[in-house]
């Protein structure tokens, strides 16, 4: 069990060095989220990966998702059919996983993902997210 403000080391705990920037392109902007992600707890984070929430300059929810921690494997994810049929979504060789990733204690996923949308997002936030279980 966590406890705010104090993490107990016999389980996992996450701790994200990220940096997040807006891409602006056409036809969809993409939210590009780098930088590396330590499970600093000694057991293992199962189901491990990033929920991702961005909006726009009024406040319109634009991406509001939860990725895997892909490490080392650059992935394009999209927020809605049009966006996932675009062709930029995908690692290159394949369609990108949505399944959640195990980071063992001690281990570090290196991020780089991006997250293509419709609109401009100007503020987010980048949980990371776990279970104890499988």
């Amino acid at each position: 069990m966590h406890v705010f403000g104090q993490a107990n080391l016999t389980f996992p705990y996450l701790v994200t060095a990220l940096g997040a920037t807006e891409i602006a392109s056409n036809p969809y902007n993409r939210l590009w989220i780098s930088g590396s992600v330590t499970n600093t707890g000694e057991g293992t984070a199962y189901n491990a990966g990033l929920h991702v929430v961005a909006n726009a300059a009024n406040g319109k929810v634009e991406v509001n998702m939860t990725v895997p921690l892909n490490n080392n494997d650059v992935v394009n994810y999209g927020t809605d059919a049009a966006t996932d049929a675009s062709g930029y979504v995908g690692n290159g060789d394949n369609n990108p996983s949505f399944f959640l990733v195990s980071l063992g204690g001690g281990g570090t996923a290196v991020i780089g993902i991006g997250i293509f949308h419709e609109g401009t997002v100007s503020n987010w936030t980048i949980t990371p997210v776990w279970t104890y279980i499988p």
